[in-house]
């Protein structure tokens, strides 16, 4: 828990780097650190505090592709959940991850849908119990969205 305050108090954008660092230079301090990669596992388990509600807001959505669209017809992994979908960036076969954090860089929620799924689908539900401003992309822009944001309490930008 000390190692994650400390990474938010000191204010660094990469925590992998700061982490060796800490395994490199200061691995006396905290006895016998565990690798990156364990370690991240074991955060997911820490309780952290509430994060703040109310406030400024950033959504977007990315793509994650499961195969290349040429091979999605014998794909069979990801076969009932992973759709052909598109970016701007081009087609792809996956899902996508739709992501709200705060000002803070905190993940606030977060939802998987299938890859061809609007972004604007599941902002209501991403938004939910968030009071302030949300910013993102010319992909969430609606009125209708608009008008039920603001019912919420939440203004989109």
């Amino acid at each position: 828990m000390t190692i994650l305050i400390a990474f938010h108090v000191i204010g660094l954008r990469n925590f992998k780097s700061y982490y060796v660092h800490l395994q490199q230079f200061h691995s006396n301090d905290f006895g016998q650190l565990v690798s990156y990669s364990r370690f991240i596992s074991l955060v997911l388990r820490t309780v952290l505090p509430s994060k703040t509600k109310i406030g400024c807001y950033f959504m977007d959505a990315t793509a994650i592709k499961v195969c290349n669209v040429k091979r999605s017809y014998a794909h069979k992994v990801f076969k009932s959940i992973a759709t052909k979908g598109k970016t701007s960036t081009g087609w792809f076969f996956g899902l996508k991850l739709h992501l709200i954090v705060n000002d803070l860089g905190e993940i606030m929620n977060f939802q998987l849908t299938t890859g061809k799924v609007n972004d604007r689908f599941p902002v209501e539900n991403l938004c939910k119990n968030l009071i302030g401003k949300v910013f993102s992309d010319k992909g969430y822009l609606s009125k209708e969205l608009f008008e039920k944001l603001m019912d919420k309490g939440m203004g989109q930008e």
